[in-house]
């Protein structure tokens, strides 16, 4: 199946509100981040690798020196449309997304985000994916509830924590640069254990560059990836975010909360950070319906922000 006749066919099975095949869904699309995307759109690299964009395709330059081109990515994230391939017990077909979420806004943009986030205990079941992080944006664009077309220019740079994660059950934590129209990429996996928290880092190295770092505090390990484009000379939108993909049921969360730690925002040209009593967190501005599974989100303060399950 060519990848024209694959956005056909998903877009049959999204017509016929029928779950995508998995054979058919692990060979065209995957989960990011930022929503379902293209599986050729979706570029991993190694740590410390530099990303920048040519002609509307991604171009990774590698800490070797040399470079490699990846193909153009002419359709990327799968608009507001869930896939399902597990069995709900008792969850909606369509309950993906960013499930919980903070967020906060500075038209003028920030220079840096720093945070810390537990590692929680492993689920009693397995969800297709799991997702926490933190994250800038330069537009407020939410994958699921905004129109791909809304998106056009968007992207996010964030360190994610994960589970499963890509070889078993365990959670661990990559960097990532996501858009719309140029795809996404991720460094490295780093494997983490529950009770570590990870630190997150996105700072500002250049006029259009960031360096985004998921470290564990625990062992000193990171994985990093770099970023340079022009849309990201303003990264307006920060958030603190859990979202969730194919979950079978609510066990397929962990029992522990998930603590954001030491949150730290740098606005765009100052040198100190931003007091933590002057960053107004807004708690899911774009909610969902029902949080079937009490996902809970509290902000105990301008630096620091729990979320719960169950």
């Amino acid at each position: 199946v060519n990848m024209a006749v694959g956005v056909l066919i998903l877009a049959a099975f999204v017509a016929s509100a029928t779950a995508l095949p998995r054979a058919l869904l692990q060979q065209h699309y995957r989960q990011t981040p930022a929503g379902y995307v293209l599986q050729h759109c979706v570029h991993g690299v190694p740590s410390d690798t530099l990303m920048r964009t040519a002609n509307g395709s991604m171009v990774a330059h590698f800490v070797n020196g040399t470079t490699r081109t990846f193909p153009r990515c002419e359709r990327s994230v799968v608009d507001g449309v869930s896939l399902p391939i597990v069995a709900r017990e008792d969850l909606p077909p369509d309950y993906d997304g960013w499930l919980a979420y903070t967020a906060f806004n500075v038209s003028t943009g920030f220079d840096a985000f720093v945070g810390g986030f537990s590692v929680p205990d492993i689920p009693t079941k397995v969800a297709h994916i799991l997702y926490l992080f933190t994250g800038l944006q330069n537009i407020d664009w939410i994958p699921k509830v905004d129109p791909e077309e809304a998106g056009k220019g968007f992207d996010i740079i964030q360190p994610v924590l994960q589970y499963p994660g890509d070889l078993g059950e365990y959670w661990s934590v990559k960097s990532w640069y996501v858009t719309i129209d140029s795809g996404a990429a991720y460094s490295d996996e780093l494997k983490v254990l529950p009770g570590d928290t990870i630190l997150g880092t996105m700072k500002r190295t250049g006029d259009t560059a960031w360096k985004i770092v998921s470290a564990s505090t625990k062992t000193g390990q990171a994985t990093t990836l770099n970023a340079d484009h022009p849309r990201l000379k303003v990264q307006a939108w920060a958030y603190n975010v859990l979202e969730a993909y194919g979950l079978s049921g609510c066990n397929d969360y962990p029992n522990t909360p998930v603590e954001f730690t030491s949150l730290s925002l740098t606005l765009a040209g100052q040198s100190s950070p931003l007091p933590a009593s002057q960053v107004a967190w807004k708690v899911n501005p774009k909610p969902n319906p029902k949080l079937w599974c009490r996902e809970r989100i509290v902000v105990d303060s301008g630096d620091h922000v729990t979320i719960s399950f169950k």
